[in-house]
């Protein structure tokens, strides 16, 4: 019987010395870091975004050629076969050129 107590004790203790051991080690691996940067952190870095006019004379206007969107509705009468792809003009519209 006094040898139960004794094992109980000590697992009593273990325990106590596992956990108290574990909140050393979590407390000195968040106060460490910041006693020990000595260094302030650098500012973060302005992001300048310059964004030219129209007028100016650096300023050129390109045409993306891309598809050309799918008609909402089918014309009446005219049977598209899905597994053949839409014919697109793949010249650039007057309005699209620059000038």
């Amino acid at each position: 019987m006094a040898d139960n107590d004794s094992q109980i004790d000590l697992k009593k203790r273990a325990r106590r010395r596992l956990v108290g051991s574990a909140a050393l080690a979590l407390a000195a691996a968040i106060v460490l870091p910041m006693v020990m940067d000595h260094e302030p952190r650098p500012p973060s870095q302005d992001v300048q975004i310059r964004i030219p006019s129209q007028e100016g004379s650096n300023f050129t206007s390109r045409v993306i050629n891309g598809k050309a969107p799918a008609p909402a509705q089918p014309q009446a009468g005219v049977a598209m076969d899905e597994t053949s792809a839409p014919e697109v003009d793949a010249s650039p519209s007057p309005s699209l050129i620059p000038g």
